[in-house]
């Protein structure tokens, strides 16, 4: 059985003393409004490259952007520890974790080259 005594507590709220919630969003939760508002804001100018990272890829405001975005033959990276359903899609599929990917990818940002 794994022991969880080494982590810190939670943050807690300095007003009120209740545990802070992360800016997540947890299974089976919909999106905050004003989130879906910007994308479907932003959905119609297309992105540059669409990451799609550590999420289960069930929803149609997952993968829309990603298969959009493949469809416009635009880059496409998938970082989850398992394979879904748009593991076959994307450009890159990372089998990792989304914080070493993430660290992975900021520390090579310098060899990014711009397309032209």
């Amino acid at each position: 059985m794994k022991d969880y005594a080494h982590l810190a507590p939670c943050p807690s709220c300095p007003q009120c003393g209740s545990v802070v919630r992360p800016e997540v969003v947890l299974f089976e939760e919909l999106l905050p409004p004003g989130k879906v508002a910007v994308m479907e804001r932003e959905f119609p100018r297309g992105f540059d490259l669409v990451f799609s990272i550590g999420t289960s890829s069930l929803f149609p405001y997952i993968t829309a952007p990603v298969l959009e975005a493949a469809a416009s033959q635009r880059p496409t990276v998938e970082i989850n520890l398992g394979r879904t359903q748009l593991s076959d899609v994307v450009d890159v599929q990372l089998q990792l974790g989304a914080v070493a990917a993430c660290e992975a990818l900021w520390a090579a940002r310098e060899r990014w080259k711009p397309r032209s």
